[in-house]
């Protein structure tokens, strides 16, 4: 193995260990920490990394409300 790959295979660790602790923190949004692993914190984002970050969040905010305005509802 190369340099270059030894690099991204030690990033693609960290990223991988950094999302495993923020989803572990007391007082840490799960769904939203799951959010920022798979979407955020890769090596190699995907070019619309940022439009699918707001889609997940904001379709993660859309069940919330949802969710709020049935529980009110009862």
């Amino acid at each position: 193995m190369g340099t270059k790959e030894q690099a991204a295979d030690s990033t693609a660790r960290f990223l991988e260990e950094l999302g495993q602790r923020l989803s572990e923190q007391d007082g840490v949004d799960a769904e939203l920490a799951n959010i920022i692993r798979t979407c955020l914190l890769k090596v190699a984002p995907a070019q619309d990394v940022v439009m699918l970050t707001k889609a997940a969040i904001v379709k993660l905010a859309g069940e919330r409300a949802v969710l709020r305005k049935e529980q009110a509802d009862v």
